[in-house]
């Protein structure tokens, strides 16, 4: 089974490197990407695991694709699937390769809607 190591620090990031598969941040911002990579990729040679490659997760804010409502609890990335997919393009960019999505909504329903909606729109744009 893969390892998924959790964390927000260096020595998370280097338990990635060492023992681990993937990466689940908390709360990183896209720019620490850099040196987050690094660390794992430096843990992971001094383990003698170079030829290892990782899953990179991201949590993007939670989401709304299309216009919120006003009685939505706040969202941090809203708008139409060509926005959407620009920011999750630039997580990308970042060395991300997995993605933990939020959605947010009022109602199963419109959580799936909302689903849909990212299959439909943003997905292909990735």
């Amino acid at each position: 089974l893969p390892i998924w190591v959790g964390g927000s620090g260096r020595a998370a990031w280097r338990r990635v490197g060492s023992r681990g598969d993937g990466y689940i941040p908390m709360g990183n911002p896209r720019g620490q990407y850099p040196e987050i990579i690094d660390t794992i990729r430096a843990a992971a040679e001094e383990a003698g695991r170079e030829t290892e490659t990782f899953d990179i997760g991201i949590m993007p804010p939670w989401m709304y694709i299309g216009e919120p409502p006003e009685d939505l609890p706040p969202t941090g990335l809203s708008g139409p699937p060509e926005q959407i997919a620009e920011s999750l393009q630039a997580d990308r960019g970042a060395g991300a390769n997995v993605f933990h999505l939020k959605f947010r909504s009022r109602t199963f329903g419109e959580y799936k809607d909302q689903l849909a909606a990212f299959g439909e729109g943003v997905k292909p744009l990735l």
